[in-house]
This record gives C-alpha cells, sequence and structure tokens, in this order.
C-alpha cells in the first residue's frame, strides 16, 4: 500500500512537471522571445538601420554556426519590415568574396540611399573599407572601384581597426564617412565627394572618451549625435557625445545603451533611426548562442528629452509595438536584367538564387528526379518547386567561363526548415585546382550541384517524435530531453533546431514558437 502511494505520487509530479513545462514553453515563447531578437533562423550582427521603400531595412553581419573567431564573415544580410512586427529575411546580398575582386571579409556593414542608388559600405576585415553601388537595397551590388575606398596608408587613416563605416548625409548635401576602432584616439571621420565611391580631403581625428569601436552620426534638430561602443573599462556600452558641428567640437553626454542582456558583456554595435515618426535604436546580443561569435540583432525604443539629450535606453526582450498605419512601400526600381517568371504557386521547396551575368539554367532535383527549371537573372530571386526526399539545386549549361556564368545559390528551404547553401559539403560545381571538385560554397562555377542533406523522406527538423507535425508535444519532448528523462519516441537528429551541436532549452523554446507561430523556419 506504501509503495502504490509512493507510486501515484511520483506519477502525480511528472503529470505537474508536463503540465508546468508546457505553459512554460507557450509564455516563453509568446512572451519572453516575442520580438527579440527580430530573427531567430539565422545569426545576425553589427546592425545597420535605414529607411526606404516606406520599409524599414536593417543590414547585418552574418555570423556563421559554429564559428569560433570572426574569419567567416565575408557576407551580408538584409531584413525588413513595414510593421516591425513581422520581418522579412531577404537573405545573402552582398558576399565580399564574389561581389569584389579584391576583397575577402566584409565585417559590420553601412547602406546609404541617394540618388536612385543604394550604396554599400564594407571592411574588408580590419584593414580597409570599400564601396558596392546597387539599385535596390537586395542587390545586386557592383564593386565601381575596385578597390578600397579608404585605407590605413591614407592620410590621418593609420587607425588600429580601419572598419566600422558610418555614412552620413547631412542637410546641405555633404557625405561623411565615419570610421575606425582599436581604443581611444582611433575615431575617424572624412568627408566624401558627391558620388559617394570618393574622398575629399584628410581625416580628422575625433577624441571620444573611452572610445573602442561602432562610430555612428546622427542629427537631430540641428544636434549632430557621435555615439560608439567603449571599451571594456567601461562596459562596452553605447556612449555619445554631441556637437554643432559634423567633424569637431564633440561634448561627451553621456550612455546611451548599456551592455544589452544576454550578451556576454562582450562586444556591442548599433544604428539609431526615425522610422514613422519614432526612434528607434538596433543592437545585438548572444541571447541565441550563448555564445560570442554567434549574435542576434534586437530592436527597442530611443527617447530624447527636451533639452537633446538622450534617455538611456531600456533593453528589452519584448521589443517595440507593430506599427499599425504603414502606408504601402514604393515599388522598388526595376532591374537592368528582365529576370525570369516566377511560379505563381508556392510549393515545399524555395530556391533563392541569381545568375552572375543572366542566362543561367538552374535546376531543382528531389531524390534524383527535376521538379523545376528556370532561366536566371542577375537578381536574387525565390524559385518554388514541390517534391521530397534529397534535394540538389544544378547548374547545366556553364559556358566553361568564357563569359563568366555562375550561379549564387543563398540558401534553400526545404519543408519549413532552411538550408545555407555555404553549410553544404558536396557542391561539384566549385572549381578546385582548376578542375570541378567538391567544397563548401554557395557558387556555382561550372556543370554540377550542390546537395542539401534533407535527410530525404524523414528528418524534418523539430519533428522529434516522428509523427508527420510540428508541435507541443515535441517541445515538451525536447524539454524533456534536455533535463534528462530520456523520453521514449525521440529523435535526436531532429531536436537540433538552431543548430549550434546541442539539444537544450532554447531548441524545445524554437519549437513551441513554430507551434505558435512566431517562427517560420528553423536555422541550418
Amino acid at each position: 500500500m506504501k509503495k502504490e502511494t509512493i507510486v501515484t505520487k511520483v506519477s502525480g509530479r511528472k503529470r505537474l512537471y508536463i503540465g508546468l513545462v508546457c505553459a512554460f514553453l507557450i509564455i516563453l515563447a509568446l512572451h519572453s522571445y516575442a520580438d527579440n531578437p527580430l530573427v531567430t533562423s539565422v545569426y545576425t550582427a553589427d546592425p545597420s538601420g535605414f529607411v526606404a521603400n516606406g520599409r524599414l531595412y536593417v543590414i547585418c553581419s552574418h555570423d556563421k554556426a559554429g564559428a569560433t573567431d570572426y574569419n567567416q564573415l565575408y557576407d551580408y544580410i538584409l531584413l525588413s519590415s513595414a510593421d516591425l512586427a513581422t520581418w522579412q529575411n531577404h537573405g545573402t546580398v552582398f558576399d565580399a568574396r564574389y561581389d569584389t575582386s579584391w576583397a575577402n571579409l566584409a565585417y559590420a556593414p553601412d547602406m546609404a540611399v541617394r540618388n536612385g542608388k543604394y550604396y554599400l559600405y564594407f571592411p574588408d576585415g580590419g584593414d580597409s573599407i570599400g564601396v558596392a553601388v546597387g539599385n535596390s537595397p537586395e542587390g545586386p551590388f557592383t564593386d565601381p572601384i575596385g578597390r578600397s575606398l579608404v585605407n590605413k596608408s591614407m592620410p590621418n587613416c593609420n587607425v588600429q581597426w580601419c572598419f566600422d563605416p558610418r555614412i552620413f548625409v547631412d542637410d546641405d548635401g555633404q557625405v561623411y564617412l565615419y570610421f575606425g576602432g582599436g581604443g581611444p584616439g582611433n575615431a575617424r571621420v572624412i568627408r566624401l565627394n558627391s558620388d559617394m565611391i570618393s574622398v575629399n580631403g584628410s581625416a580628422v581625428t575625433i577624441d571620444a572618451p573611452n572610445f573602442f569601436e561602432a562610430a555612428y552620426m546622427h542629427k537631430r534638430n540641428g544636434i549632430y549625435y557621435f555615439s560608439y561602443s567603449t571599451d571594456s573599462s567601461a562596459g562596452m556600452r553605447i556612449d555619445y557625445m554631441t556637437s554643432s558641428n559634423p567633424m569637431s567640437g564633440f561634448q561627451h553626454r553621456g550612455t546611451v545603451l548599456d551592455n544589452p542582456w544576454d550578451n556576454l558583456g562582450n562586444n556591442n554595435h548599433h544604428s539609431i533611426v526615425e522610422y514613422e515618426g519614432q526612434w528607434y535604436i538596433f543592437y545585438h546580443n548572444r541571447t541565441l548562442s550563448n555564445s560570442v561569435y554567434q549574435r542576434s540583432v534586437c530592436l527597442d525604443y530611443l527617447y530624447y528629452n527636451s533639452d537633446g539629450t538622450i534617455q538611456k535606453v531600456n533593453a528589452t526582450r519584448q521589443g517595440v509595438d507593430p506599427i499599425t498605419n504603414t502606408s504601402p512601400p514604393t515599388p522598388e526600381p526595376t532591374p537592368d536584367s528582365t529576370p525570369s517568371p516566377t511560379p505563381v504557386v508556392n510549393g515545399n521547396i524555395v530556391v533563392r538564387a541569381r545568375g552572375t551575368i543572366g542566362g543561367e539554367i538552374l535546376e531543382v532535383h528531389a531524390d534524383g528526379a527535376i521538379v523545376g527549371t528556370w532561366t536566371m537573372s542577375t537578381s536574387y530571386q525565390d524559385f518554388y518547386a514541390n517534391g521530397t526526399g534529397i534535394i540538389e539545386v544544378h547548374f547545366t549549361n556553364d559556358d566553361e567561363q568564357q563569359n563568366g556564368m555562375d550561379i549564387q545559390v543563398d540558401y534553400i528551404v526545404y519543408n519549413d526548415s532552411t538550408y545555407q547553401a555555404e553549410d553544404q559539403e558536396i557542391n561539384t560545381a566549385v572549381y578546385i585546382d582548376g578542375s570541378c571538385g567538391g567544397s563548401y560554397s554557395e557558387m556555382l562555377q561550372c556543370n554540377g550541384y550542390i546537395r542539401f542533406d534533407t535527410g530525404g523522406n524523414n528528418g524534418t527538423l523539430g519533428d522529434v517524435n516522428n509523427d508527420g507535425a510540428i508541435d507541443i508535444v515535441d517541445a515538451l519532448l525536447t524539454a524533456q530531453y534536455y533535463v534528462g528523462l530520456d523520453p521514449s519516441n525521440f529523435d535526436e537528429g531532429n531536436a537540433d533546431v538552431n543548430c549550434d551541436g546541442s539539444i537544450d532549452i532554447v531548441d524545445a523554446l524554437l519549437v513551441a514558437q513554430y507551434y505558435v507561430g512566431l517562427v517560420s523556419e528553423f536555422c541550418l
């Protein structure tokens, strides 16, 4: 009788545990991680916000899952939203390895809109800054000068880190480039000419207390605000200075943003932008990964006092409220080359890709069967197909580099899970030592294919019990696995939905978010 009583109590505790975990996961999914970070399917950092086409855009560095340093920062992710609740991931819009002839890295970016063109400023690591130009925020971008715009050999540009560009266009049309990093005395500003791709004069030093990196400039009511990340002695917070002149006379005013939540006390990077009459601040933290080299972009409100000083920002998990009165976006400029039509019927396979010169033929295979064929333009497009199994993206009409025909594959989405092209081990269309071989790359440079290991007809991320649905049961089972309860019918291969190499409570949370509709894809 005593033994039966004990069993009943244990069973009751388990039932209570299950109920509490379910409630915990749903509450967290709906509230704690409702808006910050902005996306959970990819790691993003160094956010630079700007307004165009009736939307708020933010271009970000692209941190790679599993990276242990910043040597894999070579491309940028673009996000945008009209209502600040639903964020569109435009994917990779720039890759220094393929979109320039001289750079190999792409650290923290900035983008400016002028004369109907989009100017993207990118650091090649910490040594120099380049510029690329496109007709839309999504590109494609070309390198108009074929070399760096600013480098350490130029007058007064020999800073420790020649990076972190910020472009500011003043009311009179004068353009300024702010940059630098590495410690106090390394902040610089230099004028640009109206063409946006050449400098005018020498760089000027800005004396900013505890300066470390992330120089940023904005203007409000005639006041110039120079903000930046402080060094570790000052807590790697975002401080700011003000002046009546964009290049000199700055006075330190205080702190905009302390080192934010879940940032491990590590580097900080921000941008400040006005959208629909409200000021906002973008920043990054490490909340999804708990790792130095996998960061995530967040958004919060920024307010001013009546004297023009900035109120310290309250960095929050819930983020900002949706905007309900946004006007429809202005149509983007028509690309120079005419894109092939995109099928109007969606499928369970989405391929995002572009050609380098146009006319390239792309095929999608599912378990060996051709399920779609398209002709490429030079703009990124989404191509839809239906199929199951191992997915391969093929390049079929290579001209043996006579005209430079290549295909750049950004990613595929298969059954609501995203697979980044550069993460796939098998790419038979990459040139290695003068011949086609296999490598981690998103470029198809000769006839061949990238194989995406989608797990065949099984292996859907998030469906840990393989019942064909991703629901709260999967979130609960993942949580049980994390706390060591060894649940039955648990497929570990489907559980690491953020692809960080471990199965933990974050994975359970992401599955719960998927179930309630806050996440539409998982990170691969």
